[in-house]
């Protein structure tokens, strides 16, 4: 990426980009050498930040799905009434995007369990400020954070917490439904402040998008239903371990997917 922009600044064809302008100095000359190993580095962190999150909000859907398929019904459900009652006669065939999340409250709970019920980013790493912090107020008790220190952010305690979210390991949609519904993990469940993930709109945007889709389980050889284990690989930014479900959303829409 870096390279490929430093070859076009050197033929005067490079567009503006992120990329492009770190690899100029203030005086509009070439940067040395190891400074562009560091722009490859950002940019490619950038780049595996708003990628790989997406892919597991996806994966986790999907998973989700195919484990919880009574709230893929009423997520389903809500989108063909509230299609229909924008009058069209494709009501069937129009998926539903990002701006019609408002209008949408189960379909939008559950895009924030999906947040919650297995984090995207599970610990978020975050220096404190470069002075000593001695007003950390914690269940009651105050606490002093030296400066300079690493504090860890522990989402999945956070997102798993039973005072907050009552029976944790459960995927409920209608947990956020509620008169007085806990805190929604789209708020925190990509880190905090400056140091967000950045590919939190991308994320989001995309399983609202996904709750179109029609997500049944797979059959093995004798026909029979294949349940997926919730298993997830260790580590920051955690996927779930291969599953097998079936998209059968071109069947819903012709009214001969299994169930209509």
């Amino acid at each position: 990426m870096s390279a490929d922009n430093g070859s076009r600044q050197a033929e005067e064809t490079a567009e503006d980009s992120f990329t492009s302008k770190l690899l100029q100095s203030e005086d509009g000359q070439s940067v040395d050498d190891d400074t562009k190993k560091l722009v490859k580095s950002i940019a490619g962190s950038l780049y595996g930040a708003g990628s790989d999150t997406t892919v597991s909000g996806v994966q986790s859907f999907f998973l989700a799905m195919t484990l919880y398929p009574e709230v893929q019904k009423n997520a389903q459900a809500e989108i063909m009434v509230y299609m229909r009652q924008r009058s069209t006669s494709d009501a069937l065939s129009r998926m539903i995007l990002p701006a019609d999340r408002p209008n949408l409250p189960y379909t939008s709970a559950l895009v924030q369990e999906v947040l919650r019920w297995h984090p995207i980013v599970a610990v978020v790493p975050h220096r404190s400020s470069s002075q000593d912090d001695c007003n950390v107020v914690l269940r009651g008790k105050v606490y002093r954070i030296p400066a300079k220190s690493v504090v860890m952010a522990n989402v999945w305690r956070i997102t798993h917490d039973p005072e907050m979210y009552p029976e944790p390991e459960q995927f409920n949609p209608e947990r956020y439904l509620v008169d007085n519904p806990p805190p929604e993990p789209e708020n925190y469940a990509f880190g905090f402040g400056r140091r967000a993930c950045p590919g939190i709109h991308i994320a989001q945007q995309s399983i609202n998008i996904l709750a179109n889709f029609t997500i049944n389980k797979a059959k093995d050889e004798h026909g029979q239903d294949i349940t997926p284990e919730e298993k997830y690989f260790a580590g920051v930014n955690s996927h779930p371990m291969p599953f097998k479900c079936y998209d059968c959303t071109e069947e819903r829409m012709r009214g001969t997917a299994p169930g209509n």
